[in-house]
């Protein structure tokens, strides 16, 4: 994986229009580990961000990084000289509003300063932290992110409200657990709920339950009369013949 020097030393192939980004300056004292983790996270997801979501991604991103800046986990100038150089790699309609949009996310975002906590590893290679700034960058596994309740309605302005899958009972993003007495329905609930997705999207249902022939049977009139599922809604069940379930994978007949 490239290094966040490597990605933003150099300013990438750009419309003419791109004006320059000076290479960064990495003489800072943070944990220059999880300080450059935390920064190519949001290049990242600048860089993968496709056009109708570019303005509320950068604008997430942003306000993000601003919050660990306020924490003294990242270097301001390094987040922005980041944001700016991931923003130059898009095919950008006005960059002066997106360095603009750069700037006051993160303005806006030191406002509410993100603290992380965990116990903290540390290598051969990373001096232990003396000050209470720097005992807050800790290894990115197993962290938590504390952050006010404000904050959270700030970043979740910026994200899509999510779609129905169910009524007003699942939508999308959400784990949705279905339980019940034995015989109430359950399953035949799950199905009618898949095969309704599938008229929009690909479904694959895992049915660990009902042989080939028993769902023949709950899907039909005593065999006859068989009720037509959408195409996108795929069944998969056990395969007994799989000899090694450790690489197995999906078949599709």
């Amino acid at each position: 994986m490239a290094s966040l020097a490597e990605l933003t030393a150099a300013t990438p192939a750009t419309p003419a229009m791109a004006p320059q980004v000076q290479p960064l300056n990495m003489n800072f004292t943070h944990n220059t580990n999880f300080s450059d983790a935390i920064i190519q996270r949001a290049v990242n997801e600048i860089k993968k961000s496709v056009n109708g979501d570019k303005h509320n991604v950068l604008i997430k991103e942003s306000y993000t990084l601003g919050g660990h800046i306020a924490s003294g986990v990242i270097d301001e100038n390094t987040a922005i000289q980041a944001l700016k150089s991931a923003i130059d790699a898009k095919d950008c309609v006005n960059y002066t509003d997106a360095y603009k949009t750069i700037k006051e996310g993160i303005e806006k975002g030191k406002q509410e300063p993100i603290t992380i906590v965990s116990q903290p590893k540390y290598n051969s290679t990373v001096t232990k932290p003396t000050t209470p700034a720097m005992a807050s960058q800790v290894p990115q596994e197993n962290i938590f992110l504390i952050r006010t309740a404000n904050q959270c309605i700030e970043t979740a302005k910026s994200s899509p409200i999510p779609i129905q899958l169910f009524y007003e009972f699942w939508h999308e993003g959400e784990i949705a657990i279905l339980f019940a007495g034995t015989g109430i329905g359950k399953t035949i609930l799950a199905v009618q709920i898949a095969n309704e997705l599938s008229t929009k999207e690909k479904v694959l249902y895992f049915d660990f339950e009902l042989s080939d022939k028993q769902f023949e049977r709950r899907y039909s009139d005593n065999f006859q009369d068989h009720y037509v599922f959408n195409n996108n809604f795929y069944r998969i069940e056990i395969n007994p013949d799989a000899e090694n379930f450790s690489e197995a994978s999906l078949y599709y007949s």
